[in-house]
């Protein structure tokens, strides 16, 4: 089915909670200290207010977040069957197959706008996202083992920090005979059961981040508005 709707969606839905990362958190900057830091690599910091002043405070993006997703959703898609289009590979990419892709129907492609949108995930009490650091053997990424002789000094943020995570879906949830619904239901039920992991050093442990406290508000569109209809505990309306 043709995934291009956007002229005609009446339905969204917006899905918050707190993410807490259950092992240390390592998501960087993408800038590398200058030679001679103590710091081989800084996590990533945003300007906030807080209480009168400014604070460059750790956050999660909003993109290291739908990487995630995305990611995950591309295997449970392929698990129930679907086929999913390489949207990276733009010469091989049919346009009118891609807007009835699933994947590409919930996280968009070149063609065609994502249904999906995340937001920057902002620690709950800024204050308490205080860094730590840590020394441990290089890993040599060619060969895949460790560089002998060399140590690199990690930033990290320790365990129990809490997000505010808050996504917005153009899809409508309840509606079971839309394909890209499984795979959304399956998706979050995985993420607020399981966890999922996010950043660097995922092979060491870090970044396991679980979903909790999180709810659903249901809007429908009526007489020219977006009306919240609908609210709950994402659980009940995962079915779980």
């Amino acid at each position: 089915m043709p995934y291009d709707d956007f002229e005609s969606i009446s339905v969204f839905y917006e899905i918050v909670g707190i993410l807490v990362n259950q092992s240390p958190l390592k998501i960087g900057s993408g800038d590398r200290n200058a030679v001679g830091s103590a710091i081989d690599s800084p996590i990533i910091r945003i300007p906030m207010y807080v209480d009168g002043s400014i604070i460059n405070t750790p956050y999660i993006p909003a993109s290291s977040l739908k990487g995630v997703f995305r990611s995950t959703a591309e295997n449970i898609a392929r698990n129930l069957g679907y086929e999913v289009i390489d949207v990276f590979n733009l010469s091989s990419i049919d346009k009118s197959k891609e807007i009835n892709d699933t994947i590409v129907g919930i996280f968009g492609g070149p063609s065609l706008s994502s249904h999906i949108i995340f937001f920057d995930a902002y620690p709950k009490d800024p204050k308490k996202a205080v860094s730590f650091f840590k020394t441990r053997t290089a890993i040599n990424r060619i060969i895949g083992s460790v560089q002998t002789g060399a140590l690199v000094r990690e930033e990290l943020l320790p365990p129990g920090i809490e997000f505010n995570l808050r996504i917005r879906i153009y899809i409508d949830l309840e509606n079971l005979e839309d394909p890209r619904v499984l795979i959304l239901r399956n998706l979050l039920k995985n993420f607020t059961e399981q966890g999922f992991f996010i950043g660097g050093g995922k092979s060491v442990g870090y970044g396991h981040v679980k979903i909790k406290e999180a709810k659903f508000y249901r809007y429908e569109l009526r007489n020219g508005v977006y009306d919240l209809v609908k609210e709950g505990n994402l659980e009940t309306l995962l079915g779980g």
